[in-house]
């Protein structure tokens, strides 16, 4: 059977945002793909694989003060991200 895990189940980023990048373990031969909730995270590699493999994603820059969060599926398993907001003086 297939079992898929992704190598953490979530990070922070500042209102800045950058890049990530996740490790998806699974047995050869089980096919998986990656879906984001929100448009500010884009998946920028490994959209969709087999077995074992790299899942790269940007989170654009939180040009308001509010906090935001969004996720990320793959095989099932869901990996979490929180952005912060702008701080304002």
């Amino acid at each position: 059977s297939c079992t898929y895990s992704l190598s953490t189940s979530g990070q922070n980023f500042t209102a800045a945002g950058g890049a990530g990048t996740l490790t998806m373990t699974a047995p050869a031969g089980c096919a998986w793909t990656t879906a984001s909730s929100q448009s500010f995270v884009v998946v920028t590699g490994g959209a969709s694989g087999s077995g074992t493999g790299t899942i790269n994603f940007t989170v654009a820059a939180n040009t308001t003060s509010s906090t935001r969060t969004a996720t990320i599926t793959a095989g099932g398993q869901i990996f979490s991200i929180w952005q912060a907001g702008v701080v304002t003086s």
